[in-house]
């Protein structure tokens, strides 16, 4: 497993919009303008935890492409809501932006493909996974799963990514290009 101080670097700071509603005040008769407004503020998430959702969710931004496929759509957010509140044992704040973009690409490609992969192990642990020892993916290899649907997009940006081997499946498109 990769030290989760390997690669990646300081990240700079992040910036989140807020929207807070000011309680109204009751008056004796009715305006016709409420008597406050949604009040926008900027400034750095609050917590921890809203930094580490606001910093997955610009790395799958920047990653996925926007689909008129519905069923790609939810696939991708079931995955990325899994990132952000349920895979702490295996990516945190302090993970490497490689990784972490990594592990958010194999549960995409987990869920289109129907890989059926242990989403609570490591994503290095997966059966035909394989990694260096940064802890990032050079090779997929599923000679004789049974996956079927489609080949998620983002496995283009498997910076490391050196052999793909998926023979004799029921994937409905190509590799990605990227």
């Amino acid at each position: 497993q990769p030290s989760s101080s390997s690669g990646g670097g300081s990240r700079p700071p992040r910036t989140a919009i807020y929207a807070t509603q000011v309680p109204t005040t009751m008056t004796s008769s009715p305006t016709s303008s409420p008597s406050s407004q949604p009040t926008i503020t900027t400034g750095s998430p609050t917590t921890t935890e809203d930094y580490f959702v606001a910093y997955v969710d610009e790395i799958a931004r920047n990653i996925s492409e926007p689909s008129i496929n519905l069923e790609v759509h939810i696939q991708r957010g079931i995955a990325l809501d899994h990132l952000k509140f349920h895979d702490r044992e295996h990516t945190w704040v302090d993970t490497p932006e490689a990784i972490i973009r990594e592990r958010y690409i194999m549960l995409v490609f987990n869920r289109l493909s129907q890989l059926g992969a242990n989403w609570n192990s490591p994503t290095c642990e997966w059966e035909g996974v394989s990694c260096d020892e940064d802890g990032r993916i050079v090779e997929m290899s599923f000679p004789s799963a049974s996956l079927v649907g489609s080949l998620a997009h983002e496995l283009g940006h498997l910076e490391r990514l050196e052999i793909m081997d998926f023979k004799t499946h029921g994937i409905d498109n190509k590799i990605p290009t990227e």
